[in-house]
């Protein structure tokens, strides 16, 4: 019974354990089956993704905001694209070396990828460079970059765009799985190590797998395999089915894995229970066994067995009986009868399955082997054909496909075509070539003509035939692209042919052989007369005069017969009647086999060169007896020119001489009576009336001989170091009193002009002069801007422009055309209003051209004028003093009365007037002097006399002072005698004549009180000139000029010194030691300054800074010159603070405070 049961157990057992190896390799392999359809969806993610990106990187490359690689630009472009894209963890360029220089993160440290694999491939890539996964330097996390090269229109690398994926999408890729309860996804990185699981991504993004299992997936991926069994980072045992994602250079691993266990339990459940149920089926047969036959259970056991043996060859239509038998029996061959049912139904399911698989391989292989057919016969039409096409992408314009022709005529390889986007290519803005793209796709097939561009960066001309086109499940865009650029080049050729030949001057016709008129040009239509369509189809006859001789018509035929060009003239009629001659040259012209198919004529009218050459005939007959004519007229008029010029200067300076002498008479005599005690009031007006007309008509007189003496070439300009900004304070000084009677305010503005120049400062000041007179005498109100700039700088010579700007009557373009004239104003009511000869802006234009510059004005009625002038200098030194400036005629009778006693001086005159006059004005000095008529008198006072200064004039009968002083300096065994010439001789080569006699100075007639006062004061506290060779006072250097003694120091100067608020020491160190000229300064600045920062304050409320900007600067110049250190440093922060846009009403307040402790400070001492 054992044996029996036994036998019918064991066969059910291996049935079972089979069904069960069954089972679960079938589950295994539908598990692998799942996981493998999950993880395949990557390669879908990933090209979508790579589409995405390279429209990105191609939109930002191409973008206007990169033309200039500027981050600003690229930083905000950055930021707009990032925002529009999802998965983008950064955007942003590096220059050609590696360094970013924009992001779309806000990360100020400086970043070099120049490390990076995706940049060493960007440099040679041709478009977007495969991507590579790493740990982004800015942003810290792991993600995908990929570069895309930017280049010039020569190819080469210029900069590169970038783009860093986060791993977000595999998140999202992962959600969209939908995984069974207790599977996972994880993303690896090629080494083994865990960047992402989901689900709970956040949960595990720092576990690590099981060493033994990181080993086993390394081995795995290098051995590219696509499944390894391991320990998951739960500690669970897992499948995972592994996919490489390209996008990242295969240095990621997507993976799904399926708890195995999991899986398997039910089916191990299974088995468990059949063998449970088996186990009891034994159990119950044996206790059967024994209470039932040893027949029946013999009998039981060999059906069972038989059934067994049956089953397990497969024939599963075996039933055991179940009617007729013991319960034990029925139930036992009810289970077996139901376990043989379960397992025919398992097996025909699983035939089912087998057919099922093999009719869907059959179905796929014939669809695979059909496509394959297909494409190969695509495939070879596409890469033989000797078109060039190109398959698009028409939403992003990147490049799918193109053939071997496309790679010949753009010059780029296949692969790196693929890498392109068609805008590389096309010349069209992105804009334009999207809308002809969509264009292409929307229609069935367009034809478009483009500009292309090739590898080797030339633009050809190409028609291009676009249509869709539909590759598995995408619907593309095809282009068939023919160059069409020579053609292009001879349409051009032609068309310009064309134009040549219409608009050519020249008259072409052009006849067939039978000489009947096929075309002529617009030249014919005007020389002849004739319309086009009166000629059209007639013979050039039409035009013949009959007086072309039959010779000549026989020559042409007679050479066009032969093939050849000929040359000649006619004589042809117009329309009109009129006969004209014309010089022709006419052609055959030859097709391409050599034949002649028509002739062209080309012709001129000669009509007018015929006419004038007879003419000119005539003239030349005559020519030289004209020219000889001519000759001797220029030669006597160069004659009569000289001897009127000469005449002119002689009458110029005689009567300079002559006017000059009672002139000061005039001025001296009127100077006296002004200063003598006991004069009223009404006779003190009387004569500043007399002493103002006097010095006015001096003026004139000065004006006349200035224009005289450039205009006959006598004028000789001297080279001088002199500062210009000294010089523009100089002349606002001259013009202050003038200009404050009439409540003008004065600037003076030397921003940009050099410290220090070298030229004629007489000059230029006199120049700048007559500009600021003028402008103060045609201003009613308002300012007066004096400005110098430097305007150019070429190898130590500098162009200076000094301007005068006025608020003045202004002038219309009328009034300024002839205003540089000589005796002319802007118009005869100018002079009636406001005086003047009309000399001073032709002397300055006259000046301004022998410094080597030029004059001009800038006005408009009723708003101002600027009238400028230019100059050339040379680059000057410092000679540590401002330019000399003469103080009043109160302080210099001061400084002469505290010398007097110590001195006596000679005056040598033959006008009784004139000695009278000169013994006046030194004796209101305090000085003591001897008069001398003539040279010879003055010669032997000399000789008895030691005189501390000779006051000589030049023209004097028996022997005139230049004679008398060369003889005087030549006195043997004395001290040599200091001699000032005082004449009325004005001319620079007069001057030159004293000096060379031996003089030391020159002060001209009439006399200026001051400058004479001056000159002598000079003299009389220079005792070294005694020693020393006689000079030029003009030419000699600024630091040689003399200054004032300090034991005649003021005791204005004296309080001066006690105030802390001007370093009195530091301004008369900036004036070379002039105290007169700095107490006049002092004096100046308090007068000028009082209403400063009203100004101030009134141009920051008009909103005006740069006004503002320029009052602070002149007040901090001033300040600077004179010493009051604390105003120049507050005015110099306002203007700072002005010119950088900071806070100024803090500062305004300091300088306001400062200014007045100044004024209030100098107001007693300056007057």
């Amino acid at each position: 019974m054992w044996l029996v049961l036994l036998v019918a157990i064991v066969p059910l057992a291996a049935l079972t354990f089979h069904d069960y190896r069954a089972n679960r390799a079938k589950a295994v392999e539908d598990i692998e089956l799942h996981a493998r359809l999950l993880v395949q969806r990557v390669q879908v993610e990933e090209a979508a993704a790579q589409r995405q990106v390279r429209q990105l990187l191609a939109s930002m490359a191409m973008a206007n905001d990169m033309a200039g690689l500027d981050p600003g630009a690229c930083n905000a472009l950055a930021q707009r694209l990032s925002r529009s894209v999802d998965d983008i963890s950064n955007l942003g360029a590096v220059t050609a070396d590696g360094k970013v220089f924009c992001s779309s993160l806000p990360d100020a440290r400086p970043v070099d990828v120049s490390d990076r694999v995706w940049f060493h491939d960007v440099r040679t890539a041709p478009g977007l460079t495969p991507g590579q996964f790493v740990i982004g330097k800015m942003s810290g996390k792991p993600g995908i970059t990929f570069g895309y090269p930017l280049r010039d229109g020569a190819g080469n690398f210029l900069a590169a765009v970038f783009a860093a994926t986060n791993i977000r999408w595999f998140d999202r890729l992962t959600t969209s799985y939908q995984l069974p309860t207790g599977w996972t996804s994880v993303l690896f990185s090629a080494d083994g190590e865990a960047i992402s699981r989901f689900p709970e991504p956040e949960k595990w993004r720092t576990a690590r797998l099981p060493e033994e299992s990181r080993r086993a997936l390394v081995a795995a991926i290098k051995a590219n395999q696509r499944r390894v069994l391991m320990t998951g980072l739960d500690g669970v045992e897992q499948l995972f089915v592994l996919e490489p994602v390209r996008i990242a250079n295969s240095a990621l691993i997507v993976s799904v894995a399926a708890p195995i266990n999991q899986v398997v339990a039910q089916i191990d459940q299974g088995l468990w229970l059949s063998f449970s149920l088996l186990a009891v089926t034994t159990l119950v047969s044996l206790l059967l066994a024994r209470y039932l036959l040893h027949r029946f259970v013999e009998n039981g056991i060999k059906r069972l067995n038989t059934a067994a043996q049956g089953v397990s060859a497969g024939r599963f239509d075996t039933r055991l009986p179940t009617a007729d038998l013991p319960p034990e029996f029925a139930h036992l061959n009810a289970s077996f009868n139901a376990m043989v049912q379960e397992l025919e139904r398992r097996a025909g399911q699983e035939h089912a399955n087998q057919l099922a698989l093999k009719h869907l391989n059959h179905d796929l292989e014939a669809r695979m082997s059909e496509l394959a057919q297909s494409e190969s016969r695509y495939r070879r039409f596409f890469e033989n054909s000797s078109s060039v096409m190109l398959i698009i992408d028409p939403h992003d314009g990147a490049i799918i496909d193109a053939n071997k022709a496309a790679s010949r005529f753009y010059g780029w390889s296949q692969r790196e075509l693929l890498a392109m986007n068609i805008s590389q290519i096309n010349t069209m803005t992105p804009d334009e070539l999207h809308n002809e793209m969509q264009r292409a796709h929307a229609t069935a097939t367009s034809h478009f003509s483009f500009r292309h561009r090739r590898a080797d960066g030339s633009i050809r001309h190409v028609e291009s035939f676009c249509g869709p086109i539909d590759i598995g499940d995408r619907r593309l865009l095809y282009s068939i692209v023919h160059d069409v650029t020579e053609r292009h080049k001879a349409e051009a050729e032609l068309r310009k042919l064309s134009m040549a030949i219409e608009q050519s001057p020249e008259s072409i016709v052009i006849t067939n052989l039978e000489a009947t008129i096929e075309y002529v040009n617009e030249a014919f239509v005007r020389a002849t007369g004739y319309q086009r369509e009166e000629v059209i189809g007639q013979n050039p006859k039409i035009l013949h005069s009959g007086q072309t001789s039959k010779e000549e018509h026989a020559a042409l035929w007679a050479a066009l017969s032969k093939g050849q060009t000929w040359k000649g003239e006619f004589i042809n009629r117009r329309k009109d009647g009129s006969d004209y001659v014309e010089f022709a040259v006419i052609s055959p012209v030859f097709d391409t086999d050599g034949q002649v198919t028509h002739y062209v004529a080309v012709k001129e009218d000669i009509t007018e060169k015929k006419r004038l050459a007879v003419e000119l005939d005539h003239y030349r007959e005559h020519l030289e007896e004209v020219v000889m004519s001519r000759t001797e007229e220029l030669e006597q008029a160069k004659t009569q020119a000289e001897a009127a010029n000469r005449a002119k200067s002689a009458f110029l300076a005689n009567m300079s001489h002559e006017i000059r002498t009672p002139m000061n008479a005039i001025i001296g005599v009127c100077h006296l009576m002004q200063h003598k005690p006991g004069r009223n009031d009404e006779d003190v007006e009387y004569l500043h009336k007399i002493d103002t007309s006097a010095r006015h008509l001096l003026t004139i007189i000065n004006d006349i001989l200035d224009l005289s003496k450039i205009e006959s070439g006598r004028l000789e300009l001297e080279k001088v170091d002199f500062s210009v900004a000294a010089v523009l304070d100089q002349v606002r000084s001259i013009i202050s009193e003038s200009a404050r009677s009439k409540q003008l305010a004065v600037e003076v503005a030397c921003e940009s002009a050099p410290l220090w120049v070298q030229g004629d400062v007489t000059r230029f000041r006199q120049a700048l002069l007559n500009l600021a007179s003028n402008a103060v005498k045609f201003t009613a109100s308002g300012s007066i801007v004096i400005r110098a700039r430097l305007v150019a700088q070429a190898a130590g010579t500098l162009t200076i422009r000094a301007e005068v700007q006025d608020t003045g009557i202004g002038l219309s373009k009328d009034a300024q055309a002839n205003l540089f004239q000589s005796f002319v104003q802007a118009d005869a009511s100018t002079t009636r209003r406001f005086g003047g000869t009309g000399l001073g802006l032709a002397i300055t234009r006259r000046l301004a051209a022998l410094m080597g510059g030029e004059a001009g004005v800038e006005s408009e009625p009723g708003v101002g004028s600027t009238f400028w002038f230019s100059l050339t200098v040379e680059e000057g030194r410092s000679t540590n003093t401002t330019a000399s400036e003469t103080p009043d005629t109160a302080q210099l009778i001061e400084k002469l009365q505290a010398c007097a006693g110590r001195f006596r001086l000679l005056v040598v005159d033959d006008e009784d007037i004139n000695r009278e006059v000169a013994i006046e004005l030194l004796k209101s000095a305090g000085l003591q002097a001897d008069t001398a008529v003539d040279g010879i008198e003055a010669l032997e006072k000399v000789k008895a006399t030691d005189y501390a200064l000779v006051l000589m004039d030049m023209q004097m009968p028996r022997l005139d002072g230049v004679e008398a002083a060369r003889q005087i300096c030549a006195l043997a065994g004395r001290p040599r005698t200091r001699i000032i010439a005082m004449t009325a001789n004005a001319f620079s080569e007069d001057r030159a004549r004293c000096l060379a006699a031996g003089m030391v100075d020159f002060v001209t007639k009439p006399v200026d009180p001051q400058m004479l006062y001056g000159v002598i004061l000079k003299w009389l506290n220079e005792p070294a000139a005694l020693a020393g060779e006689p000079q030029n006072p003009h030419t000699a250097p600024a630091a040689q000029q003399p200054h004032f003694p300090q034991p005649c120091a003021s005791a204005a100067l004296q309080a001066l010194a006690a105030s802390p608020l001007i370093d009195v020491d530091y301004a008369l160190k900036n004036l070379g030691g002039k105290e007169a000229l700095l107490l006049r300064l002092v004096k100046q600045f308090v007068l000028s300054n009082g209403n400063a920062l009203d100004t101030l304050k009134a141009h920051l409320q008009a909103g005006d800074r740069v006004s503002a900007r320029r009052v602070a600067h002149s007040l901090k110049g001033s300040a600077a010159t004179l010493g009051m250190r604390a105003l120049r440093e507050s005015a110099a922060r306002l203007e700072a603070a002005l010119m950088d846009g900071g806070e100024l009403e803090t500062l305004v307040d300091d300088l306001d405070r400062r200014l007045q402790e100044v004024i209030a400070t100098l107001q007693p001492i300056s007057t």
